[in-house]
């Protein structure tokens, strides 16, 4: 849930890749996020839905410009939770 705009969610079988991602760093800037199209954005915090520069659709919930990236068939969410190393802990479990 990214509130106040979206509540949706992904079954684990419609991730196709999962990874840590830091769109500064060269191999990754495809990543970084050049136009909101809904949410918002104050300083290094992003919300919502915006345009990659790499062209595609991505969900963000991130506080600065490192995150778990998770892909599907259609979109990307870039994720980012207080406890970020926890999270990729518990992803890894999961995911395998």
């Amino acid at each position: 849930a990214v509130p106040p705009f979206i509540k949706k969610s992904w079954a684990y079988q419609d991730i196709s890749q999962a990874y840590m991602a830091d769109w500064t760093a060269t191999d990754q800037e495809g990543l970084r996020p050049v136009q909101r199209t809904m949410g918002t954005s104050v300083g290094e915090y992003r919300t919502g839905w915006y345009k990659l520069a790499n062209n595609q659709k991505a969900l963000l919930m991130a506080n600065g410009t490192r995150s778990i990236c998770l892909e599907t068939a259609s979109e990307v969410l870039l994720l980012a939770p207080d406890d970020l190393e926890g999270f990729r802990t518990a992803l890894e479990s999961k995911l395998g």
